[in-house]
């Protein structure tokens, strides 16, 4: 077997390899809280998205499509590929602008908060609204959770806190 040969081998295997690491079907599924009332933060694929999304679950019932970490969800439902984090990422710590208002995921509570960002080099978690963090990070209501938030902060100016 030649040189030739053996690269188109050896790149044709591993090409299956990574393909024949399927996504499983439960990653397909919707997001399920459960029945119980337990409050357990945890992560699930979206499909219509493909972003793993912070949701509370419940402690029972639900099906597999929940994770304990965005890591784990992406490792899990995106097989044989290397996705990087987008709403689990802490925010940059290194300054050198003027700071501008910003949105990030704040897993202690489970939904997007407003912080002043002048970091050089923004992660994933950095959104320019609440409804774009909101929508891209949780499964919960958006719209609903960005206006209410927009009536608390500000008396809601929405020129300076842009919650929607």
């Amino acid at each position: 077997m030649n040189f030739v040969s053996a690269v188109c081998l050896l790149l044709a295997a591993s090409c299956f390899c990574v393909a024949g690491k399927r996504t499983p079907d439960y990653c397909k599924k919707p997001a399920e809280t459960g029945p119980c009332k337990a409050s357990f933060p945890k992560w699930a694929y979206d499909p219509k998205t493909g972003f793993c999304k912070y949701f509370t679950y419940g402690g029972c019932g639900g099906n597999e499509n929940k994770f304990d970490s965005e890591k784990d969800c992406l490792s899990t439902c995106f097989p044989g590929r290397n996705p990087q984090l987008t709403c689990s990422s802490p925010p940059s710590r290194k300054r050198c602008g003027l700071p501008t208002r910003r949105w990030r995921l704040d897993e202690k509570y489970g939904v997007c908060v407003q912080f002043l960002d002048g970091s050089c080099a923004r992660n994933r978690n950095s959104f320019s609204s609440c409804r774009k963090c909101m929508g891209t990070c949780t499964h919960f209501n958006a719209v609903a959770y960005c206006k209410l938030v927009r009536n608390r902060t500000l008396g809601g100016n929405a020129a300076t806190n842009r919650a929607e």
